[in-house]
C-alpha cells in the first residue's frame, strides 16, 4: 500500500509523508515502534529513489535523528519527557508542530495566535493546528475561524519579509529581555533579525521538563516593553509589526558605528508585538 501511494503521488509538490501519529501512546516496548519506523522510512526512500521527485519524510516523536527522516514532528507547546526544543533545533531538520490546542474548542483566537507566532519565531518550520472549526454543517467555519486564519496570514506576511531559510534561533542576541514576557529571536547574524514578544501564561520560555503545557493563555492587557540586542556595526532599518492587526509602524534607521548592545522600545501594544531589523 505504501509503495502504491508513494508512486501514485510522486508528481505532486505539496505533500510530505508522516510515518505514524503518536506512535508511542500506550506502547510498552518502544524499540519495536522504532524498528517499524526505520523500515517504513527506508521503504519510502527506496521507492522514491528512481522517481523524478523526492519528498520529505516526517516522524512524530520516534527516530527523529534517523538519516531518512527530514521533519521532527511534535505536539503541543510542551510535552513532558521529550527532548528540549532547542536540542531538536540542533538536528538541523524541519521542526513541526502539527497538533495543538490551537482550536476554538479549547482556546480563544488570541491563544491560537501567540501559539503559532511563538513556534515559528522559535525556529519551527511547519505549524498546522488542530482545527475543529470546519465541519460538513459549517464548511465556511464556525464563528472565529476567519479571525484565526487572518492571524495566521499576518504571521505569513511578517515572515515573508525575511530570507527565512537563512535564519536560526538566536537567543544569545538578546542581551536584556522584557520582564514577564516570552521573547523569541530568529537571526542571520549581521544581516536580518526577527523578534517576537508575547505576554502569556506560562511566562517561562523554558518550561520545566516534566511540566505538560498544552497551550499558551494570552494576556490581553496592554504592555510596553524595552529590550536590548547585540548587533554588529552598521546601518539597520527597523519596523515594528502588530500581529493582531497586521500593520507596520513607519521605518526607523539605526546607525551603530561599532558593535553594540542597542536598546529598542516597543510602544504600547496588546498581548504581542514583532520586530523586523534588516541591515542595509
Amino acid at each position: 500500500m505504501v509503495i502504491k501511494m508513494v508512486k501514485t503521488l510522486n508528481g505532486f509538490d505539496n505533500l510530505y509523508y508522516e510515518i505514524s501519529n503518536e506512535p508511542y501512546n500506550e506502547v510498552k516496548d518502544s524499540s519495536l515502534v522504532d524498528k517499524w519506523h526505520e523500515h517504513m522510512a527506508a521503504l519510502i526512500r527506496k521507492t522514491e529513489a528512481p522517481l523524478p521527485k523526492k519528498h520529505l519524510v516526517a516522524a512524530n516523536q520516534a527516530i527523529v535523528d534517523n538519516n531518512n527522516v527530514d521533519i521532527a514532528n511534535y505536539h503541543y507547546v510542551h510535552i513532558s519527557n521529550i527532548p528540549g526544543f532547542d536540542s531538536l533545533l540542533r538536528l538541523h531538520k524541519v521542526i513541526s508542530m502539527d497538533e495543538t490546542m490551537g482550536s476554538l474548542r479549547d482556546a480563544d483566537v488570541n491563544d491560537v495566535r501567540v501559539e503559532a507566532w511563538d513556534f515559528i519565531l522559535h525556529g519551527g518550520g511547519a505549524y498546522n493546528n488542530l482545527s475543529w472549526e470546519y465541519t460538513p454543517l459549517h464548511p465556511q467555519g464556525t464563528p472565529g475561524a476567519d479571525t484565526v486564519r487572518q492571524y495566521l496570514q499576518h504571521l505569513q506576511q511578517f515572515m515573508g519579509n525575511f530570507r527565512y531559510a537563512q535564519m536560526q534561533y538566536s537567543p544569545q542576541v538578546l542581551t536584556d529581555a522584557p520582564s514577564g514576557a516570552i521573547t523569541r529571536v530568529l537571526a542571520e547574524a549581521g544581516k536580518q533579525y526577527a523578534l517576537y514578544i508575547h505576554h502569556s501564561k506560562p511566562s517561562d520560555a523554558v518550561p520545566q521538563r516534566n511540566n505538560f503545557i498544552s497551550k499558551y493563555e494570552a494576556d490581553t492587557g496592554s504592555h510596553r516593553d524595552t529590550l536590548r540586542l547585540s548587533l554588529p556595526a552598521g546601518t539597520y532599518i527597523v519596523k515594528w509589526y502588530n500581529p493582531l492587526k497586521g500593520t507596520w509602524t513607519p521605518a526607523n534607521r539605526v546607525y551603530l558605528p561599532v558593535n553594540a548592545s542597542h536598546t529598542f522600545y516597543t510602544g504600547l501594544f496588546t498581548t504581542d508585538i514583532a520586530l523586523r531589523i534588516l541591515r542595509r
